[in-house]
């Protein structure tokens, strides 16, 4: 008996299996790795992708970032700038301004407030003083050198009704007519007769002289009426004791325009007053009586009887 035992003749565990050229093999191997890679292979090759991808995005998210900084900045530093060039302008405009009036330092203008209050100060004694040498020459009758001081304070504050009237008085009694008709169309080109003059001798002794000028000149007559009228009113309304002196101008307004009822009865308002009326001693009413003696001869008769006890001032 023999110990040897024969072996398989195809025994695929003792030798690999191999078909046909082995060169071929390997070539296909090769075809078929290169043709489908293993999965491990392919995500390999795809990380630097998207990697790439998300850097982009990245890119873009941080350069939207910037840009929306870039702009909140741009606008805020924007805003900034208007102001500071409003304020620089402003300042500018204000340094120009002083410049312009000489005032170069914040100390200039101190001295300059400062002047100006001396000036003011000095300004209004002299004013106070001018005004006391004019009343104390027009009280002792020297109207000749009352009268330019009255007028160059009357320049100086037109609007002072005080200086209106008072200069109209003292040319009246100067007999200064002419003179009386300039002021009274300086105070109308200044809009201050009878837009904002509302004293009641202002319009009184104005529309005295308007009456007086009104003899020769007829256009004037309603001008004259118009202010003696509104001295009336002002004077009913406040009680001013200086009624008479309107009351009397009426009366001789209405006899110059032939209204001797008109006139009578002014005439009867003014002896209600007790006061006893004397004629005008002015060339004015001389003149007057002289043209028209029939008219003024009656209302000076008028003026003369007694006064209706039913009869009182308005």
């Amino acid at each position: 008996m023999s110990t040897d035992a024969p072996l398989p003749a195809n025994d695929s565990s003792s030798e690999p299996a191999t078909s046909g050229n082995p060169n071929k093999e390997e070539k296909d191997t090769a075809a078929s790795a290169t043709q489908n890679p293993p999965a491990a292979a392919v995500q390999e090759r795809s990380r630097p992708s998207d990697d790439f991808e998300k850097l982009r995005r990245e890119h873009f998210e941080l350069r939207d970032r910037i840009n929306n900084l870039r702009e909140n900045e741009l606008f805020t530093l924007k805003e900034k700038v208007s102001q500071l060039n409003v304020k620089f302008l402003g300042a500018a405009a204000i340094a120009t301004i002083l410049a312009f009036f000489g005032i170069q330092k914040y100390w200039d203008l101190d001295q300059i407030i400062d002047n100006r209050l001396k000036d003011r100060t000095n300004a209004a004694l002299n004013f106070n003083d001018q005004f006391v040498r004019a009343t104390t020459l027009a009280q002792v009758g020297d109207y000749d050198n009352a009268i330019p001081l009255y007028q160059e304070l009357f320049d100086r504050k037109p609007q002072d009704e005080l200086l209106f009237y008072t200069l109209l008085n003292y040319l009246d009694l100067a007999q200064k007519y002419e003179e009386g008709l300039r002021v009274i169309q300086r105070a109308k080109s200044d809009g201050l007769l009878p837009n904002q003059y509302t004293n009641f001798l202002s319009f009184n002794n104005a529309g005295y002289f308007v009456m007086i000028k009104s003899i020769s000149d007829k256009n004037r007559s309603k001008e004259a009426g118009d202010l003696l009228r509104k001295a009336e009113e002002l004077g009913v309304r406040s009680g001013n004791p200086s009624m008479h002196l309107v009351l009397s101008n009426m009366a001789i307004y209405f006899a110059i325009n032939d209204q001797l009822d008109e006139a009578k009865k002014y005439v009867q308002l003014y002896r209600a007053t007790g006061r006893v009326w004397s004629a005008p001693a002015a060339p004015w009413f001389k003149q007057l009586q002289q043209d028209q003696p029939a008219i003024i001869n009656e209302l000076k008769d008028a003026f003369a009887k007694p006064a209706d006890s039913k009869t009182t001032a308005k």
